[in-house]
């Protein structure tokens, strides 16, 4: 065959590429289904729920799924189920993630911890020590002069040298107090902390955040940085070395904003007290798991322990305004970077926080109201999804994985029921949830994330096109109080 032969051949065969290419539907029409149309979809009832959830645990955005196509209100999220409202914004406190500036994505596989008893010689605080340089800039090494201004069976607290008369005696006292009472309980709960400095205490060390780091700080409670109970940590991406204090402490903010009307040091509102036990708690994960040589845990859990340290020992509503903030601005693009936000994907948002705590206490509830589950998921092999999994679900037989529990709990925030596996079980009338459907088209959704809508069977059925089932998206209808999920291509009617 000569080489015009050839040409001619090439051109039919794509003229014949080209023409099918156009004959055929664009890739999501021939892979998306009208809700109705799949079988067994409950043609009655006044009111239906839509419920899609990406029933992945990853961490990633990289795991998003295509949900098919989704349509938006247009001019807001819509209220479908209405819970506690605040009157304004409530005030936050968050952590702050300053060995790195940025959260490193992957710890254990990115950072090098290179410890030694000699700790660069620096002096161990012991009984003696009335002072030290405390390291707040942990890639310069900047330090401030602090003062030890009180002491308890547990800790030793200090506070920037040039403030601590800005606080009482009896408020310090109180601290340790506070401290030392709920020592137990988060050991107990928990596990034991680190001693790197062998000193048998832990090291609540109070500075100017404001005037150290900058305004930004105002609404940092405090912080916990695990480079403090390491010689050196080394980050290979991006070859600096940062340092620490080498010992166990943790860093609060003398300046923080609990309330609109502060003036000055208020560290003896709950708020405060109860961010340093969020803090202890986050000393004692690294303690029990890369301390160990094990993976370090996801932050969305940690978090999720830190706030329930706070609910186990000050009790649920110091931890209300985190509810609070869900209600009014779960779901609002207005206050985040996703409208859909997911709980696995930590981004340091307080709708971050508000989710993982809300999670937590489902799982606790689902788990008996138990304390135990915590150190339990602790010491699991694994610091992400499969130690809830694991634990889960060898203490509830209502649950098979992962999947099961995610959807577990975004049904109880929407269905609200007073028992089983879609409630908040004997805590329900403390968790009354406002739900909304988005303002925006969905047509992905991330890990551990979801969606809802409210409307009748017929309407729903004709405006949704579900994208068909993929490994991580599972389909949820509600109708007349009956659950139905995608099944094999057909709606199947579940039982709890």
């Amino acid at each position: 065959m000569d080489d015009s032969m050839l040409k001619k051949v090439g051109y039919i065969f794509l003229s014949v590429l080209l023409l099918t290419a156009l004959s055929c539907e664009p890739f999501w029409a021939s892979d998306d289904i009208k809700t109705d149309k799949i079988k067994g979809y409950p043609a009655s009832g006044g009111e239906v729920y839509f419920v899609g959830i990406n029933v992945s645990g990853l961490t990633s955005t990289d795991y998003k799924t295509k949900t098919g196509e989704l349509p938006g209100n247009g001019s807001g999220p819509k209220i479908i189920k209405e819970g506690k409202s605040a009157a304004s914004r409530p005030m936050m406190l968050v952590d702050r993630y300053p060995a790195f500036g940025v959260m490193p994505s992957s710890p254990e596989n990115t950072i090098h911890n290179l410890r030694s008893d000699a700790g660069r010689g620096r002096t161990p605080v012991s009984e003696s020590t009335l002072s030290y340089n405390h390291i707040y800039n942990y890639w310069t090494g900047d330090s401030v002069a602090v003062d030890r201004v009180a002491g308890g069976d547990h800790v030793y607290i200090f506070c920037q040298s040039s403030k601590k008369n800005l606080v009482t005696e009896e408020q310090w006292r109180e601290l340790v107090s506070d401290f030392d009472s709920h020592y137990e309980t988060m050991v107990s709960v928990f596990g034991e902390p680190s001693d790197v400095d062998g000193n048998g205490k832990i090291v609540v060390t109070y500075i100017d955040m404001v005037e150290l780091i900058g305004d930004e700080e105002k609404y940092t409670g405090g912080f916990f940085s695990f480079t403090d109970l390491y010689e050196d940590v080394y980050d290979i991406s991006m070859g600096l070395y940062s340092c620490g204090n080498y010992m166990d402490v943790i860093n609060m903010n003398l300046f923080a904003e609990v309330n609109e009307e502060n003036t000055g040091p208020d560290i003896t509102d709950l708020k405060m007290k109860s961010a340093v036990l969020h803090e202890f708690e986050h000393l004692i994960n690294e303690s029990q798991r890369r301390y160990l040589g094990k993976t370090m845990m996801d932050l969305w859990l940690d978090e999720g322990f830190a706030m329930t340290a706070e609910h186990l020992c000050y009790g649920r509503e110091n931890l209300d305004y985190r509810v609070k903030y869900f209600n009014e601005y779960v779901y609002d693009s207005d206050y985040d970077m996703l409208e859909v936000p997911s709980l696995t994907i930590w981004t340091g948002s307080l709708i971050n926080y508000s989710l993982s705590y809300l999670f937590m206490q489902y799982v606790r509830l689902q788990c008996g109201n138990t304390a135990e589950i915590y150190k339990q998921m602790l010491a699991h092999k694994y610091g992400d999804y499969r130690a809830i999994e694991n634990v889960v679900c060898a203490v509830n037989p209502a649950f098979d994985d992962y999947e099961d529990i995610i959807s577990g709990f975004y049904l109880a925030n929407l269905l609200q029921n007073d028992d089983g596996k879609y409630s908040y079980k004997g805590e329900a009338d403390q968790f009354t949830l406002t739900i909304r459907s988005p303002s925006t088209d969905v047509w992905y959704l991330f890990p551990s994330a979801v969606v809802y809508y409210k409307s009748t069977p017929n309407k729903l059925g004709d405006t949704l096109r579900l994208g068909r089932e993929g490994r991580n998206m599972r389909y949820v209808l509600v109708a007349d109080g009956d659950i139905y999920c995608v099944e094999e291509g057909r709606w199947v009617k579940q039982s709890e």
